[in-house]
């Protein structure tokens, strides 16, 4: 039953992915220069005396009816290190809105311009490059569409030039930061420009964007096309060692006299890295040995109200590259593969999250082709021992994903995760409730058409343990349809009582639930008002025998 209404739906969806087309008028041509580019700021080299040129923004923000009061105007060029971006982009110096000269700067807080990047023409996976009037950066990676990531960090280059009424930006991105493939007979990527202005309340694009969506969808690029092929990508590695060391001693006093007694000294080292390896123009093979991670941000601190895990963002750069075809899985609440259980484990005495050791790993993930994009993920944790009976085994993680492009913007994608824990070393009161392994198999189907009207996601995901009474199944199913006066969604889930992702974040189990919804917006095409919405949203929780445990019924009205 399930597999016939899998194939209806495919169907059902077959005919939506033919209704829209990019623009034909909006594209580009990048030409090759022979002239070297200096990233100064200044345009004065020959290849942005060139004629083609991006211009005529579309508004996006307040309204999507008209033009960009502040023009702005974008070029392009390459040679065989890099691709190039001008900008020139008419504004008052006086009128420059910026919070913050922090990287990575959030949307809405400064006026800047963003580029988005599709090489692979799917509409769902990219890159975004940002810069501000003042030249501060942000870069990130797209996933589902316009789902933004800006943990990624690459290194890419900019300068800024300011004048009294237009600033320009000079951009070069080596072809070694992005992920791309050259095939014969294909000269084509897909790309859109994004202004933001603040004080004018101005958000504009090159290729329009409807309003209902965000500025940064990549469902609405337009097409670049290369005059010349773009260089093949030669050999691509980043190697990141590490070496670090302390030495303390601990001063032991007597309790009466205060005098030192004991003067024990300890001395810790340790020595690793991360690799980062080019396997082809579209797979990328990410190694670690011995990781230290004492580089990632720390985690926002929040307050659990709830009875149940909290959950939080990856932000190791070792698991940020195309996470998509590991972290994505499922609903946000039974997540297949969870990154963080690995190098990260709740102490059993203090029930304190504390880090493991993570020995190795190697993580291969990207494009083999057009219609194929595939992950495998094995990674190595050392045992750690909480107390005289407590012990956490080590364990080994697997992952292996495939998906396959289909109709356009949607895929159908696969997982199998397996963690093994190493439990032949340890008595029967060290493993406790510990299982010799774990793994999870499911298969997936995400709907996002070409116009980005229609969303929608169905899974199974089935686990396996050598405890019968430990396995079970889940399901679900999201449809939405968006349109620029109205949006109706609806979303059921199913937990069983045995399903069981030791790998993975499933904070409930034994529970179904609903997630109905209906959103009407009117425009009212004001110099006060943007748009006002009336909308009602549902989130409902029952156990397997449909009563109810949670539940939360929102009616909204908001004015923007």
């Amino acid at each position: 039953m399930k597999t016939a209404l899998l194939s209806c739906l495919l169907l059902v969806s077959a005919p939506l992915f033919a209704q829209h087309r990019a623009p034909e008028d909006h594209v580009m041509h990048a030409q090759k220069t022979a002239a070297p580019i200096s990233v100064d700021g200044v345009l004065d080299e020959p290849a942005w005396q060139m004629p083609q040129e991006a211009g005529a923004f579309h508004l996006n923000f307040p309204t999507d009816t008209g033009f960009a009061k502040w023009p702005t105007v974008f070029r392009v060029a390459f040679d065989e290190r890099y691709f190039y971006v001008a900008a020139i982009c008419k504004q008052n110096r006086a009128d420059y809105t910026v919070q913050s000269l922090k990287r990575d700067y959030a949307a809405g807080t400064s006026d800047g311009v963003n580029l988005l990047l599709d090489p692979t023409k799917d509409g769902l996976n990219g890159f975004i490059f940002g810069v501000n009037p003042l030249g501060v950066q942000r870069e990130g990676l797209i996933d589902n569409g316009d789902n933004l990531s800006f943990d990624w960090d690459n290194k890419w280059f900019s300068a800024v030039q300011n004048h009294d009424d237009h600033w320009t930006v000079e951009i070069a991105i080596p072809f070694k930061t992005l992920r791309y493939t050259v095939s014969p007979g294909e000269s084509s990527w897909r790309l859109n420009f994004v202004r933001t202005k603040l004080k004018d309340w101005e958000v504009s694009t090159w290729s329009p964007a409807p309003q209902q969506f965000s500025p940064n969808n990549l469902a609405f690029c337009g097409t670049l096309i290369w005059d010349e092929p773009p260089p093949k990508p030669s050999l691509n590695l980043s190697l990141i060692p590490y070496v670090n060391a302390g030495y303390s001693i601990n001063y032991v006093r007597d309790e009466t006299s205060l005098e030192v007694v004991d003067k024990p000294a300890d001395f810790t080292r340790a020595i690793g890295g991360d690799a980062k390896i080019a396997v082809t123009s579209g797979l990328n093979l990410d190694l670690t040995f011995n990781p230290d991670f004492s580089q990632v941000e720390v985690d926002q601190q929040v307050a659990n109200l709830q009875r149940f895990e909290l959950f939080f963002p990856e932000r190791r750069q070792f698991f940020l590259e195309n996470r998509d075809l590991f972290a994505m899985f499922g609903f946000p609440q039974t997540r297949p593969f969870f990154s963080r259980r690995i190098g990260l484990a709740r102490n059993s005495l203090t029930r304190n999250n504390e880090t493991v050791p993570i020995l190795a790993g190697a993580r291969l993930s990207g494009k083999v082709n057009d219609k194929w994009r595939v992950g495998l993920l094995n990674m190595q944790t050392q045992q750690r021992r909480w107390g005289p009976e407590s012990v956490l085994p080590a364990a080994n993680f697997t992952v292996a994903t495939a998906q396959r492009r289909m109709f356009g913007r949607s895929a159908l994608s696969g997982i199998l995760v397996n963690k093994q824990n190493f439990l032949s070393k340890l008595n029967d009161a060290e493993r406790g409730d510990f299982q010799h392994w774990n793994r999870v198999a499911g298969l997936e189907y995400n709907l996002y058409s070409k116009d980005n009207r229609w969303e929608g996601e169905w899974y199974w995901h089935r686990s396996f343990s050598p405890d019968k009474d430990r396995e079970g199944q889940t399901f679900a199913h999201f449809l939405g349809y968006n349109v620029r006066n109205w949006n109706a969604r609806f979303g059921y889930w199913y937990i069983d009582g045995n399903y069981d992702s030791e790998a993975g974040f499933v904070p409930r189990n034994g529970v179904q639930g609903m997630y109905p919804g209906f959103s009407w917006v009117w425009w009212p095409q004001s110099d006060l008002l943007n748009s006002i919405s009336l909308g009602v949203d549902g989130d409902l929780t029952f156990d397997l025998g449909w009563r109810s445990t949670d539940r939360d019924v929102s009616l909204n009205l908001e004015a923007e």
